[in-house]
C-alpha cells in the first residue's frame, strides 16, 4: 500500500481533469496524505489491519475515519466512513478507484509527505493543511 495513487477517471473525465488537479492520496509509514496535483490538501496517521478480510484502515486527525481497503497489484480500493458511522463491509466499486504512481511524481510526493511528518508541530497538523 505504500507509495503514491492517483484516482481512476472515467474515460469522458479523464481529458477534463489536468493533472495538477489530479486527487492524489500518499502512504508513508504511519503518515498518509492527499494531494490535488502537487498540492497538500489533508494529512493523517493511519493504522492498517491487513489481517482482517477485507484489510481495515484508521484515520486520525481533524475528521478522523475508519474502512477497508484493497491492493491488487497497481490498483487500490478503498471504502471509508467517519467513526460514528457503521463501518464499511463493502466496496463502492467494482474496479480499482486507484492506480499506483511511479517515477518523478510518486517521489515528489513522497517527500513532501516525509517533509511534512517530519515538522515539530506534524503531531497535531502540519501548517499548510486545509481542513475541510
Amino acid at each position: 500500500m505504500e507509495g503514491a495513487w492517483e484516482a481512476i477517471y472515467s474515460p469522458e473525465d479523464a481529458d477534463k481533469v489536468p493533472a495538477d488537479k489530479r486527487l492524489r492520496i500518499v502512504f508513508k509509514g504511519e503518515w498518509t496524505a492527499t494531494f490535488q496535483g502537487q498540492r497538500l490538501l489533508t494529512m493523517a496517521k493511519i493504522k492498517l489491519d491487513p489481517t482482517k478480510s477485507p484489510k481495515r484502515i484508521w484515520h486520525e486527525g481533524d475528521h478522523p475515519t475508519q474502512g477497508i481497503y484493497e491492493v491488487n497489484g497497481d490498483g487500490l480500493r478503498l471504502s471509508v466512513a467517519p467513526l460514528t458511522a457503521e463501518f464499511p463491509t463493502e466496496f463502492g466499486a467494482e474496479k480499482s478507484e486507484f492506480r499506483r504512481l511511479i517515477g518523478d511524481v510518486e517521489q515528489e510526493l513522497l517527500k513532501e509527505l516525509k517533509h511534512q511528518s517530519q515538522r515539530p508541530t506534524a503531531k497535531e497538523k502540519p501548517a499548510n493543511i486545509k481542513t475541510p
